[in-house]
């Protein structure tokens, strides 16, 4: 018996030398994906926890992904310029081709690079009469390339892309290129505690998150960060802010969902400094400012050579902003203000040395890694935010 009575006391104590233990450190996945080139197959995918509120674990998504619907079902680097790119295509033009290109949003200083080949001259070099057509609040340049009103789409977020292809009403579209090699979701803080360090997902728990658009999937990165790295929904408040930061001025939230390249700004122009924790850098990547094409314009000898036309003069205008972010700048503030926009150009030089990393990335420039695609959609898979085809 009193063998019996040791035994159990050493085992409450054993049990609550281990419930006082501190959390371990998260640790960002971009310590755990090895970086490969983008003509590498894909490898191992980062070894993470089985999340509780889903059927499958992110690796077995994984595996489905790579055999259902891999990568290359919609996305290509095929025709991208190759370097050296000091000017327009060798074969000449017998006419001018005028073509629409769909942005993803209202025009301001993230569509810099293009309006770079427009006033360079690059696009006419190439033979090409391009008119950029305004996105905006409701208005979905996918569904205008699928329905044929505009010839290029380019998209804000790459996901987008992948769950159109498979969607009940599927759009045959092909990311050809990205702006932006690395996303800049994030969820961003102004608040003093929390600036000057390396904030870790942690960091959330306790605190109001504002999220920008729930409806659109604006909390899902949230919630899987939050599953990810063992953190209680119930620990963390969400609400939906719109795109007024006042959330954050007027104390009401901690953190408030945007990419680091956009409202950030607004924070630093108020006087605030701001620190972030990058989704990026704890779960998965996403290309941003994603070039698109319907499948059928790729498909024909003329549509490959108007594609390819295009997307050298927009390499040539995205590595101008680059290597000239001051006349990019002056650009960028002419073309806005004459559409009726409002930019300076101390906030278009902000926004282009915020997003420089995020333009080079590994790999040539505009270029893709189906690795990154295919980590996304297994995330999206696991989540059952997207279905894959049959």
């Amino acid at each position: 018996m009193l063998r019996l009575r040791l035994f159990v006391a050493l085992l409450i104590a054993i049990s609550l030398l281990v419930g006082c233990a501190p959390k371990a450190t998260p640790t960002p996945v971009s310590t755990l994906v090895p970086t490969l080139a983008p003509t590498l197959a894909p490898t191992a995918a980062p070894t993470v926890p089985a999340l509780a509120t889903t059927k499958m674990t992110y690796e077995q998504a994984l595996q489905l992904v790579r055999t259902k619907f891999p990568a290359n079902r919609y996305m290509t680097n095929e025709f991208l310029p190759k370097e050296p790119v000091t000017g327009p295509t060798i074969s000449g033009y017998t006419q001018v081709r005028k073509i629409k290109v769909g942005m993803p949003w209202i025009m301001n200083d993230e569509e810099a690079p293009f309006y770079n080949a427009l006033a360079l001259g690059y696009y006419i070099e190439e033979g090409l009469e391009v008119e950029l057509v305004p996105g905006g609040a409701g208005i979905d340049h996918l569904k205008t390339l699928g329905g044929k009103v505009v010839d290029f789409a380019v998209v804000a977020s790459g996901g987008g892309i992948p769950r159109a292809v498979v969607s009940i009403t599927p759009n045959d579209v092909v990311a050809i290129g990205t702006l932006l090699k690395g996303w800049p979701y994030s969820f961003f803080t102004i608040k003093p505690e929390l600036q000057d360090r390396k904030l870790t997902p942690s960091d959330l728990e306790g605190r109001t998150v504002a999220v920008q658009s729930p409806t659109a999937g604006g909390d899902l990165y949230l919630l899987i960060m939050l599953d990810r790295y063992g953190i209680p929904r119930n620990k963390v408040s969400v609400i939906s802010a719109g795109s007024d930061l006042s959330v954050l001025f007027a104390n009401k939230a901690d953190f408030y969902s945007a990419w680091v390249n956009n409202q950030p700004r607004q924070a630093e122009e108020n006087g605030y400094k701001w620190n972030a924790i990058r989704y990026r850098e704890w779960i998965n990547d996403q290309y941003a400012d994603v070039l698109v094409a319907r499948r059928e314009t790729l498909q024909s000898s003329e549509g490959q050579d108007m594609t390819r036309r295009f997307l050298r003069a927009t390499y040539r205008g995205l590595r101008y902003l680059l290597e000239h972010p001051e006349e990019s700048a002056d650009i960028s503030v002419k073309y806005v203000t004459g559409v009726g926009g409002k930019l300076t150009k101390e906030q278009a030089l902000w926004r282009f040395k915020t997003q420089a990393d995020l333009i080079t990335g590994s790999g040539g420039l505009m270029s893709m890694d189906p690795l990154t695609w295919d980590q996304l959609v297994s995330t999206f898979v696991q989540y059952e935010t997207l279905q894959l085809p049959k």
